[in-house]
């Protein structure tokens, strides 16, 4: 099993969603002061903190097909999503 990149087993791992908490931050969007302030006073919820980075690159556990678990520029797959 596994989820996202921490799959151990072959074949395509189960997607993944992340749901956000709406009562920290900006409707659920801590900024990187505030998640540094969370993990030094180890507040509720520090354990918790995901960064979310958009780069160039991604893992495509969307696509059905030959592209699913594949490495692709995001720009590849960002217009068809909008």
């Amino acid at each position: 099993g596994g989820r996202g990149v921490f799959t151990l087993t072959p074949g395509q791992p189960a997607p993944m969603e992340l749901l956000r908490d709406r009562s920290f931050g900006k409707d659920g969007f801590i900024t990187s002061e505030e998640s540094e302030r969370m993990w030094e006073e180890k507040c509720p919820g520090h354990d918790f903190v995901v960064l979310l980075l958009m780069g160039p690159w991604f893992r495509d556990e969307f696509s059905g097909g030959d592209l699913f678990g594949t490495l692709r520029p995001l720009s590849a797959a960002l217009p068809q999503w909008l």
